[in-house]
């Protein structure tokens, strides 16, 4: 039998690999780590006596290589085990091979990493708990419109080599991510050995939106050597469409009602939510990479994404007949929690709302770099990167009323079943129309970024065993503005019937699981997306676009300078190997906001120079116990800069002078029953918008309180968060 020959262990570290390591392949350094997790059967073999020649005709076995799964979930072990900081990482096991669609999906397979869905779609991203993160692409900052951060959804998954989430802030790493740091790195030509060609398709089902999904994406990469030295060029492209459904049953508020001389704890109302969407998502990448010799190699590469994404939410908002002669009301066993609701012959209430949404946005990042091995100890590289990104939002809103007077209401699987079994809510003759809102907005980023480091080996005898600086430069522009038409009820189709504008109007597709209401009739999203004059018209007598609302223009410049240093030592205590990065990182930032404000209704412009310096110390302890069991002990400070636009004046002063009128008026008697509404010009992720629930809806006057705080200021107020429940998401 042929003896069975395997790589000698070999550690990887996040130090550049010396001149004699720079023509090695990525694949061949990740096989060598991969060899650390070899049991010690394996040095037995390499050590025992040669075997018997094997006998004739036998088959050669020379080597064993590692691929696929296997190679990459060691991959990713050894980056976890080997980092200067806590990380976990996933690695590209093949392109193409990952199940999930994009890198926020990815990112709900790493521990403790929390992904929140929506709109068809895992999207937003929280690191244990905490949402300040700073999002990289290929260790650049990378953010979407006026955010700090990316919205990961944006990047497929085919496009995908590696993705590192830290845990802990180093030195090196750009600062402003209390809770982590997620860099997500795409392909280059070199981290392949030859020519690649890859073309992937899938098709998903989703069973509730009754379509199906395509998925396609491919990839073009080739390298070459040429009297100029070895040239690599790469493209990517990548098309997903999502039509997709999502639903809600909802009880609102808890609130104590009386009933009978008892207190009951029951809700004001309960309902359904619908989010339908269709979303078209087209992403790109290129790559071009020189190594004119072993010492140098340079690089060109760009990222883009377009998505076009037209949705809806449409509410369904349900009365229940307290205070009303004739209603029956029954209570969980035990307990003063309402159970059922019901009356058969009462003047009810209810009312849909459709909010027709139409986002279309573009995010992109070109970069160019290199580094340079001066020897095989000290290398120098740099980079500078430009990242754009632009939304251009509408939100259009019609809301119909109907009078049910029969219905029934209860608490069951964790959300609120609502009935009427003697109306048909498909008919839409018993829907007529409340009122409408057109709005508008949009939303831009873009940045310039210039970083330069030197990394100096020191070698592995000494206790300082590397040296690393850097500075990193960046000019950070980000301005929003929106429109703030006010919720409008006195136009002439308010009060008549829906079935009387045929087309504006459709049947909901039906709902799942057993809480009621299976289908209703609302205002058709297609309808008031393609027909903005028409709509305009009809809540205003023209057609003319609503101008930009000064109080919700913000303008920031944020400047940024930022200089680090970092030392990597190692030493042994009692025997225990000991190794750690001792660093500080002094950051300059410096804004210029731009808004408006309002004083009794005068507006005035805002001008605003602010300047700090931040300080931020870190140290990151670790010892190995065994070859498989590490220890870590890690201290540092970071900072998380606000949203730039928690930075405008407009809608604060605004908002602090509509409160304290608003509570001196309705006094504190009524916020149980509350619904939260944005004034500020609702835009995405608006859950009521922009109108308070009375004129027009035949509520009484304690539903008529409008709310614009977010959770958190509710919080703060006292007052209480709409509750929603019995999540129903999409299979697909």
């Amino acid at each position: 039998m042929k003896k069975v020959s395997r790589p000698l262990p070999i550690v990887t570290s996040q130090r550049p690999q010396r001149r004699m390591a720079a023509g090695l392949p990525a694949g061949a350094v990740a096989l060598a780590a991969a060899a650390l997790f070899s049991s010690a059967q394996t040095w037995a073999q390499q050590a025992a006596p040669a075997p018997a020649p094997a006998a004739a005709g036998a088959a050669t076995l020379d080597t064993v290589v590692v691929t696929g799964a296997r190679l990459a979930a060691e991959s990713a072990q050894n980056i976890k085990m080997n980092s200067d900081q806590v990380v976990d990482s996933i690695v590209a096991e093949d392109i193409g091979k990952f199940p999930d669609k994009n890198v926020a999906e990815i990112l709900g397979r790493v521990t403790g990493v929390q992904i929140q869905r929506g709109n068809g779609e895992a999207g937003s991203v929280i690191v244990r708990g905490l949402g300040g993160i700073v999002t990289l692409l290929n260790g650049r900052e990378f953010f979407t419109d006026s955010g700090r951060s990316l919205y990961l959804a944006d990047v497929p998954a085919t496009m995908l080599k590696r993705l590192d989430v830290f845990k802990t802030q180093g030195a090196d790493l750009p600062e402003g991510g209390t809770a982590g740091v997620i860099d997500v790195r795409t392909n280059r030509p070199f981290d392949f050995k030859d020519a690649q060609l890859v073309i992937n398709g899938r098709m998903e089902n989703r069973d509730k939106a009754k379509a199906n999904n395509p998925d396609l994406s491919g990839m073009a990469s080739n390298r070459w050597k040429t009297n100029l030295g070895e040239v690599g060029a790469l493209v990517g492209l990548s098309y997903q469409r999502g039509v997709y459904h999502d639903e809600r049953a909802w009880v609102g508020d808890p609130a104590t009602e009386n009933y009978n001389g008892q207190s009951i704890v029951g809700s004001c109302c309960m309902g359904r939510v619908l989010d339908l969407g269709d979303r078209k998502r087209i992403a790109s990448n290129a790559a071009l990479q020189w190594k004119p010799n072993a010492d140098m190699e340079f690089f060109a590469e760009a990222f883009y994404t377009t998505i076009d994404h037209r949705y809806q939410q449409s509410f369904l908002v349900a009365g229940l007949p307290w205070d009303q002669a004739g209603t029956v009301v029954t209570t969980k066993p035990g307990t003063s929690n309402l159970d059922t609701i019901y009356n058969t012959s009462y003047n009810g209430w209810g009312f849909t709302s459709t909010q027709a949404k139409h986002d279309e946005a573009t995010n992109g990042q070109y970069a160019i770099g290199g580094h340079w091995d001066v020897n095989d100890r000290l290398r120098l590289s740099t980079e500078l990167a430009h990242t754009n990104s632009h939304i251009d939002w509408v939100n259009r809103i019609l809301d119909t009323g109907y009078n049910p007077t029969n219905t029934i209401g209860k608490v069951q699987d964790g959300g609120g079943f609502i009935d009427y079994p003697t109306m048909d809510l498909t008919n839409a003759s018993n829907f007529h129309i409340n009122g409408g809102v057109d709005v508008r907005g949009y939303r831009q980023g873009d940045s310039n970024d210039w970083r330069a480091d030197a990394v100096y080996d020191m070698g592995t005898g000494n206790f300082f065993q590397e040296l690393s600086t850097g500075v990193r430069v960046a000019d950070r522009h980000a301005t929003a503005t929106n429109t703030s038409m006010p919720w409008t009820t006195s136009f002439a189709a308010v009060g008549q019937t829906l079935s009387n504008y045929p087309g504006i109007y459709s049947v909901s597709p039906a709902t799942w699981g057993n809480f009621g209401v299976k289908q209703y009739a609302y205002a058709d999203r297609d309808w008031l997306l393609n027909n903005g004059d028409a709509f305009r018209k009809m809540l205003t007598g023209s057609t003319a676009l609503t101008p930009y609302d000064p109080l919700t223009l913000f303008d920031d410049v944020e400047k940024t300078s930022a200089i680090y240093g970092k030392a990597k030592f190692g030493f042994h205590l009692f025997g225990l190997p000991i190794s750690g990065v001792a660093g500080v990182r002094v950051v300059r930032t410096e804004q210029t906001l731009k808004g408006n404000s309002s004083t009794d209704g005068v507006v005035s412009a805002v001008n605003l120079d602010t300047a700090r310096t931040d300080v931020l110390p870190s140290l990151a302890l670790r010892a190995e116990f065994t070859p498989k069991l590490i220890g870590r002990l890690i201290a540092g400070q970071a900072i998380e800069r606000p949203a730039f636009g928690d930075y405008n004046p407009g809608p604060d002063l605004e908002l602090a002078r509509r409160w304290r009128h608003l509570r001196q008026r309705l006094g504190r008697q009524s916020e149980s029953q509350a619904h939260r509404v944005d004034q500020s010009g609702c835009g995405p992720g608006v859950v009521f918008c922009s109108h308070g629930f009375g004129d027009g809806y035949g509520l009484p006057a304690q539903f008529q309180e409008p709310r614009n705080l977010a959770d958190a200021d509710r919080n703060a107020w006292g007052l209480p968060i709409l509750g929603e429940s019995a999540l129903q998401p999409e299979q697909g």
